[in-house]
């Protein structure tokens, strides 16, 4: 079965040893697999840090969320996510495409791991496999981190997933959530019953799930469930 787990952002709103403990549920709930969303950790001692990646690394399946690199910010921003990438050894780093007409210096940042994500409806470019071709055409050596909500939010009848799925043979992981319209992009599968996005997951690659923000990340035991019942073929 996929290595499932969830999208996981490290906010002040939360101390350390709160983050630790949340991160150790999901791991006893049989989580394998996380994506880290982290901008920096100005206030985090070193030791704090140490632990805080020693538990990621506890995860079987790691990945880096760095949405928002452009190349106009280029210099600051690879040197802080290529350390994170070190400290937690990461498997992929997920990338927005859009807002940047050339991909291949991602690649030259971050090898293979670069993971381009196909994007929403609300985004410039990367909503369909045509414009995904162009991308990997610029940096073939990337892999693909496949978003379904994504999909979702431009085709509601997912009629674009075979083309998704002729786009490359590199794919990292998927993405899933529900969709809740512009005003609420992700929101929780077992509310929104949207179970056409987990039906179009046809390999064993891992799952990061991203119902949750920093608020409510805590419910997640309700949605692991949903998502591991429907995989297993119990819904």
């Amino acid at each position: 079965m996929n290595a499932i787990g969830f999208s996981f952002i490290i906010s002040d709103s939360q101390t350390i040893d709160q983050q630790l403990s949340l991160l150790r549920s999901m791991l006893d709930a049989g989580c394998e697999a996380v994506e880290l969303h982290l901008t920096a950790l100005v206030d985090v001692s070193e030791r704090d840090k140490e632990r805080l990646f020693a538990a990621i690394k506890h995860f079987s399946y790691r990945s880096i969320h760095a949405s928002h690199i452009t190349i106009q910010q280029q210099a600051a921003d690879l040197l802080h996510y290529q350390g994170l990438i070190y400290r937690v050894d990461a498997h992929a780093i997920t990338i927005h495409p859009d807002g940047m007409a050339q991909w291949r210096w991602l690649t030259d940042a971050f090898g293979s791991l670069a993971s381009f994500e196909n994007m929403d409806r609300a985004k410039d470019l990367g909503q369909t496999p045509s414009d995904m071709r162009t991308v990997f055409a610029d940096a073939p050596q990337a892999q693909w981190t496949f978003d379904l909500n994504h999909v979702y939010s431009n085709d509601d009848s997912m009629q674009l997933v075979d083309d998704f799925y002729d786009l490359s043979d590199r794919l990292a992981h998927y993405h899933v959530s529900g969709y809740g319209g512009p005003e609420l992009p992700h929101t929780t599968l077992h509310d929104s019953n949207q179970d056409i996005i987990l039906r179009s997951i046809r390999t064993n690659h891992p799952i990061i799930i991203e119902s949750y923000g920093t608020a409510d990340i805590a419910d997640f035991h309700d949605e692991l469930v949903y998502v591991r019942r429907f995989l297993l073929g119990e819904r």
